[in-house]
Order: C-alpha cells, then sequence, then structure tokens
C-alpha cells in the first residue's frame, strides 16, 4: 500500500487530492489529461496566432511558437528528445534540447514572458 502524509492512500484520498489540484493548476490538467505533442502543438498554434504546420516545420529560424511547442512537449509529456524532434520535421535531438533551453532563458530574463 502506498502512504501520503503518513496516511495509506486510498482511492478516495488520492481522487480528492488530484481533483483539488487539477481544479487549480494547469500544468497538472496537461499531465493528467495525457496531452501529447499534436494537442500542445495546437494550443501553442493558437497562442501565437499560426498554424500547426508552421510551428512543426523544420529550418526555420526564430520559429519562436516552435521554441514553445518544444519546450512545453519536453515538459509536459513523457516524450523523449528523438521523439519529439521526429515530430517537428525530423531535428536532431540536440536541437530539441537547444530550443528548450532558449525559452528557458527567455523565461528567466523575461519575467512577463512566462505569462
Amino acid at each position: 500500500m502506498s502512504t501520503i502524509y503518513g496516511k495509506t492512500l486510498t482511492y478516495r484520498i488520492s481522487r480528492c487530492f488530484l481533483s483539488y489540484y487539477y481544479q487549480r493548476c494547469w500544468k497538472v490538467k496537461y499531465i493528467f489529461q495525457g496531452l501529447g505533442i499534436n494537442e500542445i502543438c495546437k494550443d501553442v498554434g493558437g497562442a501565437y496566432k499560426v498554424s500547426k504546420d508552421e510551428i512543426s516545420v523544420k529550418g526555420r529560424k526564430g520559429n519562436e511558437g516552435r521554441d514553445m511547442a518544444i519546450y512545453l512537449s519536453r515538459k509536459y509529456t513523457r516524450s523523449t528528445c528523438d521523439e519529439i524532434g521526429e515530430y517537428f520535421g525530423g531535428i536532431r535531438p540536440s536541437a530539441v534540447s537547444l530550443g528548450n533551453r532558449r525559452i528557458k532563458e527567455r523565461i528567466k530574463a523575461d519575467k512577463n514572458f512566462k505569462k
């Protein structure tokens, strides 16, 4: 049996715990809805007002929407860099890491960007 805070984790407790955090945290929604890279690209495309195809195209420099989709895919899916790279036009895993790093650095530098 699993425990949480020293108490046996029952179905009722786990359901209450997850529903509480699901309602309050958008990050948890991505994880528990089981969203994949495709759904993340649709959401990012809507936010950046570009098509999903423009986000997943390979070889465009300065494609911030693509970098954001890579960052969110890396953070909220269980996909490897290889799988993410394959989805984004066959880019190498190192390019996935680089796009991820660019967004992380931008978030640290620009507090308004995170919103």
